[in-house]
């Protein structure tokens, strides 16, 4: 009795998310690239920036370019317009000298009262192109043997679970992070995303109550295609 006991508890323990936030609020491109820099002398398996630095800021820019160019196994964000029926006519785009690594698309679908609606296709065209979902190219290099071959083939949208969109994952503030007021295996061999947990926000159902950021969407994306 006692050794069931034990067995429900042990299988009862949630698995430890390999996802890190880092809210990097309002700091700028300087200070995300200082922290880009130190996240990754934490050998972090995966990062992925969640946000598009459009504009050149000329010098300003130069801690944050070296910092991604640096970064290991990089993923960069992406956005496609003008929906053409079986292609989109527009892919928004990092300044140039910011393209490192790889790239994959944030859309997803909200409705008119800004409810996220969790059927996410993984695969877009762009013109003759092939571009890949965020969500999945960052959970792609994270995974040993990639994930499931299922995700890509034709363009189906996927359903998620509502369920998984009320999880809460680590985030660390930026400021913690150029402080020293943080621990390393919170990076170590994860999936780190930089980006805002409290802006552009969502709700979760048609109550409009809880409410989920763009940030922690990708996050449970990731983490759902992973299982």
């Amino acid at each position: 009795m006692l050794l069931c006991v034990i067995l429900f508890f042990c299988c009862a323990q949630e698995k430890e998310s390999p996802i890190t936030i880092v809210e990097f609020g309002h700091h700028s491109r300087a200070a995300v690239g200082r922290g880009l820099q130190i996240v990754n002398k934490s050998s972090p398996k995966v990062i992925g920036m969640y946000v598009y630095y459009t504009q050149d800021s000329l010098y300003r820019d130069t801690t944050l370019e070296k910092a991604i160019r640096n970064a290991q196994n990089i993923v960069l964000l992406s956005g496609l317009h003008r929906d053409a029926g079986h292609y989109w006519d527009s892919l928004e785009l990092s300044h140039p000298k910011f393209r490192f690594g790889d790239r994959g698309f944030s859309n997803f679908t909200i409705t008119e009262d800004s409810v996220f609606v969790p059927e996410i296709p993984m695969r877009q065209k762009y013109r003759e192109e092939t571009e890949f979902a965020f969500s999945y190219v960052v959970a792609n290099k994270f995974s040993p043997q990639g994930v499931r071959s299922e995700y890509t083939s034709g363009y189906a949208d996927f359903t998620f679970s509502r369920r998984h969109f009320r999880k809460k994952f680590k985030v660390i503030s930026l400021d913690s992070i150029l402080s020293g007021r943080f621990d390393p295996k919170d990076f170590i061999g994860k999936i780190v995303l930089f980006g805002t947990t409290v802006e552009n926000t969502f709700y979760l159902n048609e109550y409009r109550v809880d409410k989920i950021s763009g940030t922690e969407i990708q996050a449970c994306l990731i983490e759902q295609i992973l299982e």
